[in-house]
């Protein structure tokens, strides 16, 4: 490598090594106010943060001042209301109970006359059931008597018809009787017929 080729490379390290050191120191420096501005910063907000935690603590203490007067007068509000509200339940109990009992005295009074009605029902359904008895003893008594006046009827026919069994099997025996009667003597003049035309053949014979 020639002379003039060196010359210019280490004017270039040159260079490059200055620029280092300068960013170095730039670095440095920049970092020093970095760290001071963060040091003032944070002591700027724990400052900050103070003076807010005591302006807020003042107001959590004001807050829970006016809560409390709040709470306060809502619970004396509260207690009004709930003693209106005692007063009304007290008057509704009341009208509950005299309509309670006036519903229980028309209830009573309705249950006697509902009793006295039911009692007023089982009379007349006893009288009735008393009526209804004698019409079905009447009833029967009559049935009875048709059923004895209808067994002596029947009775009186069954005579009737063994009289007319008893004279139509007279007749009938006596209309057998003549019957035979009839045939014994045609049988005898038949007889007496031959026994004539016998003894005219014996007489022409002779």
């Amino acid at each position: 490598m020639s002379l003039l080729a060196i010359g210019p490379l280490i004017c270039l390290v040159g260079i490059i090594a200055a620029l280092a050191v300068m960013r170095t120191r730039a670095r440095t420096k920049k970092s020093m106010y970095r760290t001071l501005r963060e040091t003032r910063a944070l002591e700027l907000n724990k400052a900050r943060q103070r003076a807010t935690d005591a302006r807020a603590s003042q107001e959590r203490a004001i807050a829970a001042q006016q809560a409390a007067a709040s709470k306060a007068e809502e619970d004396r509000l509260a207690a009004e209301k709930a003693a209106e509200a005692d007063a009304l339940t007290a008057e509704q109990d009341r009208v509950a109970a005299e309509k309670a009992a006036e519903a229980d005295a028309a209830a009573a009074e309705q249950d006697r006359i509902a009793a006295e009605k039911a009692a007023e029902a089982d009379a007349a359904a006893a009288e009735q059931d008393r009526i209804a008895a004698e019409k079905v003893a009447e009833a029967e008594a009559a049935t009875a008597e048709h059923d004895r006046i209808a067994s002596e009827k029947a009775a009186e026919a069954e005579a009737a018809a063994a009289e007319q069994d008893r004279i139509a099997a007279e007749k009938a025996a006596e209309q057998d009787r003549i019957a035979q009667a009839a045939d014994a003597d045609a049988a005898t003049t038949e007889k007496s017929r031959i026994a004539a035309e016998h003894a005219a053949k014996a007489d022409a014979d002779t």
